[in-house]
């Protein structure tokens, strides 16, 4: 006992003592990064919020469901997106992952879809013999795509052909088609931003088909700032059945969520065009994969906003510090993975633990980092719907031994790293109080843009349609004092 009141002492001594020294060495006055993350976690949240009214606005006019359902996923859906604007990279980026649901298989074809044995996870979607005809009656229309996507010599869709097929011949996403979209781009900027045309500049459209997605990027150019506006786009088939793994996981007991069962009343899966890291070069390759991203955003909506800051902190954390040891292998579904493993664990109503005050916010977050390094120990990470996957399989020894090192040195120095985010708190927190001032004329013009129901982006900009801001500002300005937020029982005393 008298050594945590030392700690805490400690802890406290070292944020006091760098108040007082601000005013000397040029710190800024507000240091206390768990305020700034309170702030950026609800102006994230409501632009989340705002974006996802933006889609279901969009989800039922005919122009963008002829030929599929678009669905926003990953954390620009679940909130969090802002633990990105912590990546260690020399150019700022914003990311927006996007699923196209294109196929809908009905469950007498359930056949068609084969497990791999070998693989947990892991299907083959047969198209040849009895297995012809994959989509419900409303989707028939997709039958005579499919016809296109080549078959390997036993009848199963190859993964990269279907990606390939759909990406080109059906969204356009050739590089040729990337280049002229570019016109098409600079309109939908200055509609989101709300600024004028010409002050948006488009260049170097970027296309490419990894293991499991196509990742489309153009830069992005204003008030003489540079961004890099990318979008990973996942080829997706919806199936009218739950795999047994999710059936298996719903069984399973678990201190939270309490009644899986009552969230997940759908009797529906996903299939990812993926295929296993083994055959991620494999061209020829027919694996794809079971995706549960349904379930983890309904996990995501039933976490606390305590549950939420700490998770951001912590990715921003994982972002900036332990990506850039390998940024090709590391993937913040790791950090996910980590923290859902707590959160079933122990559950939200477990107040000493999931406090709200500073002290347990920092407690938690150093908590993660451990659970973490004892993964990289183990060289095992378990997978969350199927246990039997290790999602750390691919980390090569070498990797895991500098993530263990760089995490102990992370909670060596874990209030000196926060406290050293404070550029980055305090743009971001500028960035998105003026993304969401632009986003909140986006709502109203929906209704216009769908007029015809043809999507013409010229018109948007016609005089009297829409007033333009003066500028949408990027530089960090200080605007507390107009920032109100709710405060969500958080207390930063």
């Amino acid at each position: 006992m008298k050594v945590v009141v030392i700690n805490k002492i400690n802890h406290w001594f070292f944020w006091m003592t760098l108040i007082s020294l601000s005013k000397y060495v040029g710190i800024p006055s507000i240091v206390c990064p768990y305020k700034d993350f309170k702030d950026i976690y609800k102006m994230d949240r409501e632009i989340s919020e705002r974006i996802k009214e933006f889609e279901y606005s969009l989800k039922n006019k005919d122009v963008m469901q002829r030929k599929f359902e678009l669905k926003m996923a990953g954390s620009i859906s679940e909130g969090g997106f802002s633990a990105r604007f912590f990546k260690a990279t020399k150019q700022k980026a914003l990311e927006l992952d996007i699923e196209f649901i294109f196929v809908q298989i009905s469950k007498p074809s359930k056949s068609c879809v084969q497990e791999i044995s070998e693989k947990p996870g892991f299907v083959r979607i047969k198209l040849s013999g009895d297995c012809q005809n994959l989509t419900v009656p409303d989707k028939s229309k997709t039958k005579d795509h499919l016809k296109e996507v080549k078959l390997s010599e036993d009848g199963y869709i190859k993964t990269f052909s279907l990606k390939e097929n759909w990406l080109d011949s059906i969204f356009h996403f050739s590089t040729k088609r990337l280049k002229k979209s570019k016109k098409g781009i600079q309109w939908l900027i200055a509609f989101i931003l709300n600024v004028p045309l010409s002050k948006i500049t488009i260049s170097n459209p970027f296309r490419k088909i990894s293991k499991a997605v196509c990742e489309v990027a153009y830069d992005v150019e204003y008030a003489n700032q540079k961004w890099t506006l990318s979008s990973d786009v996942s080829i997706i088939m919806r199936v009218d059945w739950k795999p047994r793994y999710l059936l298996e996981w719903e069984k399973q007991k678990r201190n939270w969520p309490s009644n899986v069962p009552a969230y997940l009343v759908k009797e529906e899966s996903f299939i990812i065009a993926k295929p296993s890291s083994a055959d991620r070069d494999n061209v020829d390759t027919t694996e794809f994969r079971y995706s549960f991203g349904h379930v983890e955003r309904k996990l995501v909506s039933l976490q606390t906003p305590t549950q939420r800051i700490v998770y951001m902190i912590f990715k921003s954390i994982f972002y900036k510090h332990i990506v850039p040891l390998d940024s090709e292998k590391i993937s913040s579904f790791l950090a996910k993975s980590v923290m859902f493993d707590t959160c079933e664990n122990i559950p939200s109503d477990d107040k000493s633990f999931w406090s709200s005050d500073v002290e347990n916010i920092r407690r938690v977050v150093l908590y993660l980092l451990d659970k973490l390094q004892e993964g990289c120990i183990k060289g095992f990470s378990p997978y969350l719907f199927i246990p039997g996957i290790n999602i750390l399989e691919n980390y090569d020894v070498d990797l895991l031994s500098k993530m263990i090192d760089q995490i102990e040195y992370l909670k060596e120095n874990f209030d000196e790293i926060l406290l050293n985010t404070a550029r980055e708190r305090k743009e971001l927190i500028v960035l998105l109080k003026n993304a969401r001032n632009a986003l909140a004329h986006v709502k109203e013009k929906i209704n216009f843009i769908f007029s015809t129901n043809e999507l013409n982006l010229e018109r948007l900009l016609r005089p009297g349609i829409i007033t333009f801001r003066e500028d949408f500002i990027f530089e960090s300005k200080d605007e507390s004092d107009n920032m109100v937020l709710d405060d969500d029982g958080f207390s930063f005393v």
